[in-house]
């Protein structure tokens, strides 16, 4: 009895701890949407997309400042959001973001199913484990910033790595499926994955890596090529991925980086991996205080077993030979690839100790929450947004925005007609088959702005020129006006 009273206090205890978490991430995310801080890119295009699916229809990206609208897989090879588009039935323009969450707690769910092959289940370790996920940097990030299929990616990869060494091949291929279809950069990350696995597991399983491993490697290799390099760019109506342009040098292409000199070579890494390649002195730094959070928060056991490092290496090349600095820092999504990883990473490490293994994982997971809590202050990423990010910060849970009025106005506004808007206010309009980031126009029915804030792409003295345009447009009308919010209604012939 006694035994069983124990057992049940430390279940509590965990699910109230978990609970903690999850009041924690919803104060990010969900606080965010309600006072209008998330926004057209990604948020809005990601909504526009599984409202579209979950109506049988193709979805199209219309968000584009370019004013080229092309096919949403085109933007990001995401096969996976056509699956669970149905979620758009149940929470509205926030699904998405309360479906982030609840995968977070589905990669925290495998890490602790993980972690009970190497220690007892009786252990506090697990549970620590799985304290230590839930407080790396890259998910605190991720959820300051809208809603992104890499974390969806991201999240499953626990999943696949337990049933991969559990010998599951069939569910592990089922795991693999949906993390190569969660976005096309995956298919890049899966085979250093499955490489990492083969080296850590050698010895156990080498036998059967010509019927699993090997083959499950070359089709995520070549899955990626086909969709990187041909169905995109045919999508995209171009002959060169559009994505290439945030690693590419000016006029340069992909055959080009095959023609660097083996001699410039590691020059080269050294420049993309530790310095800033645009010069501006601004930009110092930011590469820096991602390995510093990396090695912080259980990165440094990554070169204790190499195999992790191994997984990582195409998530370092991808974040830090990108042309625009904002993909180096600890901001938005860009770090959640490291989570699972540095998971395995200090799992191994405790595992292998011989002595104090719960001292140290509690220290692990206090530098941890610690290290993340201090960058929700500041950080040398630039466009960092404490009111976004900071849920511990008061103004994150203040807005000087009359929310009822602009509710109300949106209410106005037909949920069947093509919308231009800011690009806060679409994630909340997005549920269309059509809708402009504004200063975009076309063929808006209703054009919804807010007044005195969120201008972007437009400086505030243009949204205000335009503003007046339009009220002199004999083709609208002012159908709402607030202090906050004006919606223009275009009159019919």
């Amino acid at each position: 009895m006694k035994t069983y009273f124990l057992q049940s206090k430390y279940k509590l205890g965990a699910f109230l701890i978990l609970l903690f978490f999850a009041i924690i991430y919803a104060s990010i995310s969900i606080v965010n949407h309600y006072f209008f801080r998330t926004y057209a890119l990604d948020l809005g295009m990601y909504n526009q997309a599984i409202y579209n699916f979950s109506h049988l229809r193709e979805a199209h990206f219309t968000l584009g400042l370019s004013e080229v609208e092309m096919p949403f897989l085109a933007t990001h090879f995401s096969l996976i959001t056509i699956l669970y588009s149905p979620i758009a039935y149940l929470f509205g323009t926030y699904s998405l973001l309360i479906f982030q969450i609840g995968m977070i707690f589905f990669g925290a769910f495998y890490i602790y199913k993980y972690s009970l092959q190497f220690f007892d289940e009786k252990s506090t370790i697990p549970f620590f484990l799985v304290l230590h996920f839930l407080s790396i940097w890259g998910i605190f990030s991720a959820l300051g910033f809208d809603y992104h299929d890499n974390v969806i990616g991201a999240m499953l990869v626990p999943a696949f790595v337990y049933y991969v060494e559990k010998r599951n091949l069939k569910v592990a291929l089922f795991f693999l499926v949906l993390i190569l279809i969660s976005k096309e950069i995956m298919s890049l990350w899966v085979v250093f994955i499955l490489l990492g696995l083969m080296l850590k597991n050698k010895d156990r399983f080498k036998s059967s890596y010509l019927k699993f491993e090997w083959p499950l490697l070359a089709t995520a290799l070549i899955y990626g090529v086909i969709v990187i390099f041909y169905i995109m760019p045919h999508l995209q109506g171009v002959d060169q991925n559009l994505q290439f342009g945030r690693y590419l040098q000016p006029q340069s292409n992909v055959a080009s980086i095959f023609n660097t000199p083996l001699s410039k070579i590691p020059n080269l890494i050294v420049d993309f991996l530790f310095r800033n390649t645009i010069g501006d002195p601004a930009y110092d730094h930011i590469k820096t205080e991602t390995y510093i959070m990396f090695l912080i928060s259980g990165g440094i056991f990554c070169f204790y077993k190499p195999q992790y490092l191994l997984m990582l290496i195409p998530i370092f090349a991808l974040k830090f030979a990108n042309q625009e600095y904002v993909f180096w820092g600890t901001l938005y999504q860009y770090s959640i690839e490291f989570v699972p990883i540095i998971s395995f990473a200090t799992m191994a490490f405790i595992h292998d100790l011989k002595i104090s293994k719960r001292i140290v994982i509690t220290v692990v997971f206090i530098l941890t929450l610690s290290s993340t809590i201090y960058i929700l202050n500041d950080r040398k990423s630039k466009w960092y947004n404490k009111t976004n990010n900071n849920f511990l910060y008061t103004e994150h849970y203040q807005t000087d925005i009359n929310l009822d009025e602009v509710y109300h106005g949106l209410d106005m506004i037909s949920p069947t007609s093509v919308v231009s808007a800011s690009s806060s206010l679409v994630p909340r309009l997005a549920f269309r088959e059509t809708i402009y980031h504004f200063p975009i126009i076309k063929n808006a029915e209703y054009i919804a702005l807010f007044l005195n804030r969120d201008s972007y792409p437009l400086t505030p003295e243009e949204i205000t020129v335009n503003i007046q345009k339009l009220s002199e447009n004999k083709h609208y009308t002012i159908l709402y006006h607030s202090k906050d919010l004006i919606i223009f209604q275009k009159l019919k012939p």
